[in-house]
């Protein structure tokens, strides 16, 4: 197996750089997501070429465990995004991130966190971190503390 390379924010910003134009199809805009965020040419090509990928499934491009895109209609993009929720075969797959799009707008969702993520495509340079699990970087949370738990902890601090 290839070496995996971690790219840095600027790098995947300049991988994107070519969805700004506004002008790359619907069909395409999955694969430069991969590219972004760390798939090489090559890997990419084998994808389009039907091998690595699950090839039962025709609507999209579906890779068991990793990413699942597929082009949909403007006026269909939500009703898409959540039949792919539902898909037997999806979930069997079980991706990090199912993605749809039309060219103009991509709909996201991540399996794992259950969150949802929409912006335009043109924008997607400028806001791309809910895609870091496709290079294994996990999202961090933060949660609020209780106050009555802050003012124990700075009694304990005096002791």
């Amino acid at each position: 197996m290839a070496k995996r390379t971690q790219l840095g924010y600027q790098e995947i910003e300049q991988r994107l750089a070519v969805l700004k134009d506004g002008r790359t199809p619907a069909a395409e805009v999955g694969y430069a997501v991969l590219h972004a965020f760390g798939k090489t040419a090559v890997e990419i090509n084998r994808y389009r070429a039907g091998q690595g990928v699950m090839k039962t499934f025709t609507a999209g491009v579906l890779i068991k465990g990793y990413f699942c895109y597929v082009a949909a209609p403007t006026t269909q993009l939500t009703e898409r995004l959540q039949a792919l929720r539902r898909d037997p075969m999806v979930v069997r797959a079980a991706p990090k991130i199912i993605a749809v799009s039309d060219g103009r707008t991509l709909l996201a969702y991540d399996l794992r966190y259950r969150d949802t993520y929409e912006n335009p495509v043109r924008r997607l340079c400028y806001d791309f971190t809910f895609f870091y699990p496709l290079m294994d970087v996990e999202r961090a949370f933060t949660t609020e503390e209780s106050p009555a738990d802050v003012k124990a902890a700075y009694k304990l601090a005096k002791l």
